[in-house]
């Protein structure tokens, strides 16, 4: 629901034009099996954060871990660090936004997801930016 991005090794991309192809290609198949996931646990009600949420933030977990582990080139440096820390930032106040819900907190939950919804718009940005565009869609 509020985001992330799927498969690979540590793989350590260079500077080149190849590395750069690389990362894109293994972020872009990442963020598609993270997509996958996702549509198997919808969220269309309320009561859906509760019983899908959680399943959602471990796909989304799972998926940001093997986005970590993706080296960028030079290049893509600081825009791999808006896109990561959006996404990290949008679990976690997915989490929030479960406790919030089943603690029927709706305001804070309203607040929560309105934080979260933005930094999943920065890292789709800077995601979008690169030709991650699976990672911008999620």
């Amino acid at each position: 629901m509020l985001a992330g991005c799927g498969s690979s090794s540590g793989t350590s991309t260079s500077s080149s034009s190849d590395g750069r192809a690389a990362l894109v290609a293994a972020a872009n198949r990442i963020c598609r099996q993270e997509s996958r996931r996702l549509s198997r646990y919808p969220i269309r009600k309320t009561a859906e954060i509760v019983s899908n949420g959680p399943k959602q933030i471990a796909a989304e977990q799972a998926a940001e871990a093997q986005l970590t582990a993706l080296k960028p080139p030079a290049g893509l440096r600081a825009d791999w660090h808006v896109l990561l820390t959006g996404l990290d930032q949008a679990t976690a106040d997915y989490r929030r936004l479960v406790a919030d819900v089943r603690s029927h907190d709706y305001r804070g939950a309203q607040k929560t997801s309105s934080a979260g919804h933005a930094a999943v718009l920065r890292a789709h940005a800077a995601a979008a930016r690169n030709g991650i565009n699976d990672c911008s869609k999620i």
